[in-house]
């Protein structure tokens, strides 16, 4: 399934250089913007024809992502039943051409960068546009209260999938009391089920819900958390301050969010996991005055600011 769908991707890659070709021989473009993965073709066509080239890189190298799933695997081989699956030497070839060819290259977060630059790619030809929350989906952010009288709900959003952390989701709330702390995780389910723990009352595996539905799930939440082990910058993050929530996260689900607003991981482990969510237990507070601070960081996280940071890049 994976290969019949990589096929098709690069047929419709093929299709799509095919119409770049033909606009720059009608002079209708003068610079390209492409994605990853599906831009080789129309980045050589453009590169031919003298035309400017921007690639949209939306997550880190790929070479360094299969480092560090193989590395994942000798820690959680429970997780990788067939072993770790090495990304395709074809993928990893594909996206060194596309970074090679292209003029410049834009991603959403520092971390993301780094991947490229420790992969041979120059620091120059790089920069870094972060993401933004959809403002057509969200109201204004509110400010969570210190919860009192009940247990303090984190959230997760995204894919259950070694890749996303959820394994250390699990070791560390097996250390929290039901009574302190719930973890709620929504997304589509990427492990085998019997992977999840039966014997925890407080975590909650919920389905995958529509973009539309993600701020009313927000909004039941205390605190979101996210323990990615790779990403571009996780799109949840930004939803999460435009929710007005308090964020936890690695840096390796992108950076340049938490200021003032919650916490970045040191590293992802269980006991780092743990040494986060004990800290908000402890002192509870904590989550009305990140809260705060996400309300007033909303106003730059939004899709207008994103277009406004890509208009401005383009144009210089």
């Amino acid at each position: 399934m994976i290969n019949a769908a990589r096929a098709v991707s690069q047929a419709s890659a093929r299709a799509g250089a095919k119409r770049v070709h033909r606009l720059i021989k009608n002079g209708d473009i003068d610079s390209l913007w492409t994605f990853d993965s599906v831009g080789l073709e129309a980045l050589k066509v453009a590169k031919q024809a003298g035309v400017r080239s921007i690639l949209d890189q939306t997550i880190g190298h790929m070479a360094s992502l299969d480092k560090v799933l193989r590395e994942e695997a000798k820690k959680n081989p429970q997780y990788f039943p067939n072993g770790a699956s090495p990304i395709p030497i074809s993928v990893i070839e594909r996206q060194i051409e596309e970074l090679a060819v292209a003029d410049a290259i834009v991603v959403g977060s520092d971390f993301a960068a780094g991947t490229l630059h420790e992969n041979g790619v120059s620091l120059d030809k790089i920069t870094v546009l972060r993401y933004g929350f959809d403002e057509n989906l969200f109201d204004e952010p509110s400010t969570r209260r210190t919860p009192r009288n009940r247990p303090i709900k984190f959230l997760m959003v995204g894919s259950i999938n070694p890749r996303k952390g959820p394994q250390y989701l699990f070791e560390a709330f097996r250390s929290i009391s039901p009574a302190a702390a719930e973890i709620h995780i929504v997304g589509p389910m990427e492990i085998d089920p019997s992977l999840i723990p039966r014997d925890m009352p407080h975590l909650h595996i919920h389905p995958s819900v529509a973009r539309k539905d993600v701020p009313h799930v927000m909004k039941t939440a205390d605190c979101l958390i996210l323990p990615s082990l790779f990403e571009g910058c996780s799109l949840s993050l930004h939803e999460g301050v435009a929710s007005g929530l308090p964020i936890i996260h690695s840096t390796s689900a992108g950076d340049g969010i938490v200021n003032g607003n919650g916490l970045v991981l040191d590293g992802v482990s269980g006991d780092s996991v743990l040494e986060a969510v004990t800290k908000i237990i402890d002192e509870p507070t904590l989550i009305e005055e990140w809260s705060d601070r996400s309300c007033a960081l909303a106003s730059s996280h939004t899709a207008a600011g994103y277009r406004e940071r890509v208009k401005r890049y383009y144009l210089q």
